[in-house]
Parts: C-alpha cells; sequence; structure tokens
C-alpha cells in the first residue's frame, strides 16, 4: 500500500507537459504573413514573413533585411524558404535563384548566389521540392538543368 501512494506522489513530478504560446506582430513578429519557420541548434526559432526574416529567442524578435546590391528584398516577389543544413547553416532561397547565407559572426543575411537576370526570364517557374530529395539546396541549385544557350 505504501508503494502504490508513493508511486502516485511521485507521478505527477513524471509526468511533463508541453506548453504553446502564442507569438505575433504584437510580440514583434514583422509581418502576421509567416511562410517558413525552422528551429536552429541553439534553440532560436526563425521566421521567413512577408517582411523578411525574423529570430526570435524566446523573449524578443529581431528582424534581419535581406538586401540585394542596396535594396532589401520582400517575400512577395522573392523570398520562399528557409532550410537549416546538416552544419547548422542557416540558408534563405529564394523564388529567382536569390541564395542568402546567414552569418553568424556578422549577425546578417549575405547574398551567396544570384542567377543573371537573363536567364532567369528564359526559366520555367519553379516546381515542389519532393520530400524525399536528400541533396541540399545549394545541390540542387547546381543540378538544375542548363538551357541549351548556357556556356
Amino acid at each position: 500500500m505504501k508503494k502504490i501512494l508513493f508511486l502516485l506522489l511521485l507521478l505527477p513530478l513524471m509526468v511533463s507537459a508541453q506548453t504553446y504560446k502564442y507569438i505575433g506582430v504584437e510580440d514583434g513578429l514583422s509581418n502576421r504573413r509567416v511562410y517558413y519557420i525552422q528551429k536552429d541548434k541553439k534553440g532560436y526559432m526563425w521566421f521567413l514573413t512577408h517582411e523578411g526574416v525574423d529570430r526570435y529567442d524566446g523573449k524578443e524578435f529581431k528582424r534581419y533585411k535581406l538586401m540585394d546590391d542596396g535594396e532589401e528584398l520582400n517575400s512577395l516577389l522573392n523570398l520562399n524558404w528557409l532550410y537549416l543544413d546538416h552544419e547548422s547553416t542557416l540558408w534563405e532561397i529564394g523564388k529567382k535563384g536569390k541564395v542568402f547565407r546567414y552569418d553568424p559572426l556578422r549577425d546578417q543575411f549575405t547574398l551567396v548566389y544570384k542567377l543573371p537576370e537573363e536567364k532567369i526570364k528564359d526559366r520555367p517557374a519553379p516546381k515542389p521540392l519532393s520530400i524525399l530529395t536528400t541533396a541540399t539546396p545549394a545541390e540542387q541549385l547546381l543540378s538544375m538543368p542548363k538551357s541549351a544557350d548556357s556556356p
């Protein structure tokens, strides 16, 4: 009887519950339209929104602008996908062939690849990536078929 009573008293300590918290614009999120969410190994939550990329540390948000030659990009035309690779590098891959990498030392996103404008016009619209793909975004980008006029 004592063992059963002891187990019943310890039961609440053994059961743990998850707590969910709603976060939104009133908490500092840059836009209510969120396209993609990633969680990195440090526990930061990254949100791709209409305004760019937001990082949430559990208390506050920090907004990151994605810049291309001094022009800020927004998701309406340019942003598409957040990806965290096996080395915990965060990438933002755009609809128009622009790839940004998060640099934790400089605490900013850097444009690392950009398709030339003339190649974008001739390409068909991007197709959704298969869930079963094992290639990294960079490998997928490099394996895109070349057009007949490509060198």
